[in-house]
């Protein structure tokens, strides 16, 4: 999803907004942060997944770092309402729901396909579509888990503190990433960042060893609840996994050792 982003400043707090098209209806994204840093520009675009900012508090009648949220459609007649967000939560289980259900019939199909009599290089391709097929179901449970997380912290059932969100939004970019290049790669056969998938892998795995060990003393030193920090450890091992995931997707039909910078 692309967004069009504008900037603005208003009771001199930090704010931006942003637009995307949905169809004949246009939905408006206003993301408005009390930030102390701001990482894009008016007419910049920008994914799913990529830092607007970081968090502070530049309001005049602000006691804390804060961020205000909120999603409204607006019609192709110009008509406005107010979304609750928390339906996006809602239906990350719902789509976990369907990538179960389709992870049952294509396994089923593809049973019924190794069944029949192929060519070896098909035959291969269905035994790696088997592990994609896993691969993909097991990153849904890991997004499901992630919405859980967040209910729980947005119920106020927990906490996170400012270090650890900004250190759990530099992994989760990472892992985004990876996905974006892995995807691509098997679904496109297109082995231009083989090396960025490898490399990523090795800076994720580091990243969580990192993340667990500053968790542990943020522990001992009670800067963080227990519930929180189950939160902030459960994450971080579940991206790493998911960052996993991506590399058994994009190296299911191409192993790295096949990958050479000689033109040979």
């Amino acid at each position: 999803l692309v967004v069009a982003l504008e900037l603005r400043r208003a009771a001199a707090a930090r704010q931006a907004a942003g637009q995307c098209e949905a169809g004949a209806e246009k939905r408006q994204h206003l993301l408005q942060f009390y930030v102390s840093q701001i990482d894009v520009k008016k007419g910049d675009t920008v994914q799913a997944g990529q830092k607007l900012g970081v968090s502070g508090n530049t309001g005049t009648r602000t006691t804390g770092e804060h961020l205000h949220f909120g999603v409204i459609n607006i019609s192709s007649e110009g008509k406005q309402q107010w979304v609750n967000p928390a339906a996006y939560l809602a239906e990350i289980n719902q789509k976990e729901r369907y990538i179960n259900f389709l992870n049952h019939k294509i396994t089923d199909y593809l049973v019924k396909a190794s069944e029949m009599e192929m060519p070896i290089a098909d035959s291969q391709m269905v035994g790696a579509l088997f592990h994609v097929v896993n691969d993909i179901e097991r990153i849904g449970d890991h997004a499901e888990n992630l919405a859980d997380s967040a209910k729980m912290i947005r119920n106020g059932e927990a906490q996170l503190s400012d270090k650890a969100k900004q250190q759990l939004q530099d992994m989760t970019e990472m892992v985004m990433e990876i996905l974006d290049y892995s995807l691509d790669m098997f679904t496109h056969n297109n082995q231009e960042h083989m090396q960025e998938i490898l490399d990523l892998e090795d800076a994720i795995d580091e990243k969580e060893k990192k993340l667990q060990r500053a968790h542990v003393k943020r522990l001992t030193k009670n800067r963080c609840t227990p519930e929180g920090g189950m939160i902030f450890s459960d994450t971080v091992s579940g991206l790493e996994r998911v960052a996993d995931h991506a590399t058994n997707i994009a190296f299911a039909i191409h192993q790295p050792d096949d990958y050479s910078d000689d033109d040979d």
